[in-house]
């Protein structure tokens, strides 16, 4: 082993010994690192902590007996405190001030105790189990190493606090943040020139708040705030109407990589001209984007917002690298005009369809098709060797959230 070259001149055993007494993957690390020999003597107590910190990395709290639980837990050992990194608080039991289970507090003493927290779910469904924790300061707590932050809570002055206090946060998935009642917005593509301060923007100026933000799901109002957020390349709309991606295209285009829309909030007015992309405007405006994943409550792929039968000009020249995967994604309390969405071997029959004629136009400049029917992606296909049908591919990867690691 290289020496140890430290004022503390102690045998590797008592090293060993030292490393073994730290409980905190940061200080294990930052010691590894003052010198060569350390770096060697660190090796099996950095396996070790990771081995430890995998099996109690995640913890999700859904009632109140689980909150007990992982209290005792990071109370009887600061070792697990410091390993859990994902902590999920789903909690949709009805709760009122009358109760006699404290659970604001018991949530507020949980967070105290995780100081390496790197992701946050936080879904309540009480309003009033919602306003209680607020008060008492639950927003408030600072956890220096999140990175990601998932809620359901309604826009409020503390959300915002709660950003601007975490500007490390690289995943963000809100509710719509709302914006003054004399401003609608029915064309997005008029957003453009709206001013910041009528949607809100000067009360906090989001983008620059959360300058490392690459992934974020929103509502369209939310959306408008994050307009110039020049690191944003996972997007995630949970509505969209006719407009949205005209909006999209002009603000964030040239950056995207990755497009999740939700359901369509409405159909276009039969008395305005019809907005519809084809998987050539998709390419050309979105040079970057590798996945674009479309959900819809009907099986029949109306073409609303994109056309994807349309075939392809056979002079077009792309300068894109990547090409690109498509998704539909029918959800699960999806309801039908011509097919039965019950009926998952006809609405998949009808994928595969729709699927061979986009590939067999389109190939190479989208080069795989995926599908699911119960609100989430898991069925992947591609043009077979012959080009006469679709073979299936790989579908490990797939799931709800597979739009955010594309």
């Amino acid at each position: 082993m290289p020496a140890v070259y430290s004022d503390l001149k102690l045998p590797f055993e008592l090293w060993e010994l030292v490393f073994d007494g730290l409980d905190d993957g940061y200080d294990i690390h930052s010691l590894a690192r003052v010198c060569h020999g350390l770096k060697s003597v660190a090796t099996d107590a950095i396996k070790r902590h990771a081995n430890f910190t995998k099996l109690h990395r995640a913890a999700t709290l859904d009632s109140y007996e689980s909150m007990l639980s992982l209290l005792d837990r990071a109370e009887s050992s600061p070792r697990i405190s410091l390993a859990i990194r994902d902590l999920t608080i789903h909690y949709q039991i009805r709760w009122s001030t009358a109760s006699n289970v404290p659970v604001p507090r018991f949530l507020m003493d949980i967070l105290k105790s995780l100081p390496n927290l790197r992701s946050l779910s936080l879904r309540i469904s009480s309003d009033r189990l919602v306003s209680v924790c607020l008060r008492a300061g639950l927003l408030s707590l600072v956890h220096p190493h999140l990175r990601s932050f998932n809620t359901s809570l309604a826009d409020s002055s503390d959300i915002l606090r709660f950003l601007q206090q975490h500007p490390a946060i690289e995943d963000l998935s809100i509710p719509d943040l709302s914006v003054p009642d004399r401003l609608s917005i029915p064309d997005l593509s008029l957003s453009l020139s709206i001013p910041d301060q009528f949607l809100g923007v000067n009360i906090l100026d989001l983008p620059s708040s959360l300058p490392s933000l690459r992934i974020l799901s929103c509502g369209l109002e939310t959306f408008m705030r994050f307009r110039r957020a020049s690191t944003l390349t996972h997007l995630h709309l949970r509505l969209y109407v006719p407009q949205t991606l005209e909006t999209i295209g002009s603000l964030l285009g040239p950056q995207l990589i990755s497009l999740r829309l939700g359901v369509l909030e409405r159909l276009p007015d039969l008395h305005s001209p019809r907005v519809v992309w084809s998987p050539q405007d998709i390419l050309t405006r979105f040079p970057h984007l590798a996945y674009i994943e479309v959900h819809m409550f009907e099986p029949d792929l109306l073409p609303h917002p994109i056309q994807w039968q349309q075939k392809r000009d056979k002079w077009l020249r792309t300068d894109r690298r990547t090409p690109l995967t498509v998704a539909w994604v029918l959800e699960e309390d999806a309801w039908g005009t011509l097919l039965d969405p019950r009926d998952t071997d006809i609405v998949r029959q009808l994928f595969d369809e729709v699927a061979f004629d986009v590939l067999r136009h389109w190939t190479p400049h989208i080069a795989r098709i995926v599908y699911g029917d119960s609100g989430v992606p898991d069925t992947s296909v591609t043009l077979n060797a012959s080009g006469d049908n679709v073979a299936r591919g790989d579908n490990s990867s797939l799931g709800e959230d597979y739009w955010k690691r594309v």
